[in-house]
């Protein structure tokens, strides 16, 4: 499909974030501001759509950039610095995806590199390995709040910390129908329905079940009827040709399994960690991009060969005879 960047159809969604610089940093000196904008689907319009007002500024850093996820009929948008680093909380609003308006916003504990999950329960979100107290000095009382997952729900006055985690933030998490599923430090598996968490063990220590790093496309996927898979790769760290391993972990125990091998990118990604991922009823579905080389400045990157797209079909268990 080729159409405009903004345009939220060729997403196949009605609306989307578009974040762009809005101020540059000044010469040798300072961040520069990076602003969001909500594109609504407008059959209208000469484009296909309009673009609404600023709803959200952020500076450019490598740790402050806005997250968002769609779901329960919303975009959620997620900034840790909102407005300026100097904040003492980070932002989420929810944005219904059939008009583009804001409708609700919550303060929210100030991590960077969050991770984010929705399904039919709400939103859940939980500090990444990859996130971080805030600058501002915090007692050991404080540090409660942002070690922990959340759950926020439509109409919601606040948001409400389900689980405890360890210092160390969550690798990964996963939601699905009215589930959750996540890894905290020291591989330690959780499922949570409602609000009630359940510890399901601990992964072997020399166990590989991945991580996600937050402000990037989720790496893991799955839910109850198939389990959780993500794929691991020693192309995305290093240009190898080990093939990749696509993993499979169960959701009633600490355990893993290489269910199936793809080669592995003709080259190394220095952009992230895994291919991104996502699950649709019975199949798991990961992404091999092909790699971007950014010459800098405002010269386009080079494109290294093609992305290719893998659907994991996942096979019910066979029953003894």
């Amino acid at each position: 499909m080729h159409a405009n960047c903004g345009d939220p159809a060729l997403y196949g969604e009605r609306i989307l974030a578009v974040s762009y610089l809005l101020q540059p940093p000044a010469r040798d000196q300072g961040t520069g501001e990076l602003a969001v904008r909500i594109a609504h689907v407008d059959p209208g319009m000469r484009d296909g759509y309009t673009l609404g007002p600023v709803v959200m500024t952020y500076p450019q850093c490598s740790d402050c950039s806005a997250q968002w996820i769609y779901g329960d009929g919303s975009l959620w948008l997620y900034a840790a610095y909102h407005g300026r680093l100097s904040r003492s909380d980070g932002e989420l609003l929810r944005v219904s995806s059939a008009t583009g308006k804001v409708v609700q916003h919550w303060a929210i504990p100030q991590n960077p590199r969050e991770l984010l999950a929705v399904n039919a329960d709400g939103l859940w979100f939980v500090p990444s390995t990859e996130g971080g107290y805030p600058a501002r000095e915090t007692s050991a009382s404080q540090r409660i709040s942002y070690q922990s997952l959340y759950r926020v729900t439509p109409g919601s006055r606040r948001p409400v910390r389900i689980l405890t985690i360890r210092p160390g933030g969550a690798y990964w998490l996963v939601a699905a129908d009215h589930t959750v599923w996540l890894e905290t430090h020291g591989g330690v598996l959780w499922r949570v329905r409602g609000s009630t968490s359940t510890r399901l063990g601990r992964y072997r220590a020399d166990g590989n079940q991945g991580a996600d790093i937050g402000e990037a496309p989720p790496t893991h996927a799955g839910n109850a009827t198939i389990g959780v898979y993500f794929v691991s790769s020693t192309g995305f760290d290093s240009a190898v040709s080990a093939p990749q391993e696509i993993v499979r972990l169960s959701v009633d125990a600490a355990r893993q399994r290489t269910v199936a091998q793809v080669p592995a990118p003709p080259e190394g990604d220095s952009y992230a960690t895994a291919p991104p991922a996502v699950a649709i009823g019975r199949f798991f579905y990961f992404l091999d991009p092909p790699l971007l080389n950014y010459l800098g400045g405002d010269k386009a990157p080079i494109v290294h060969g093609q992305g290719i797209l893998y659907r994991v079909t996942s096979r019910p268990a066979t029953r003894t005879k």
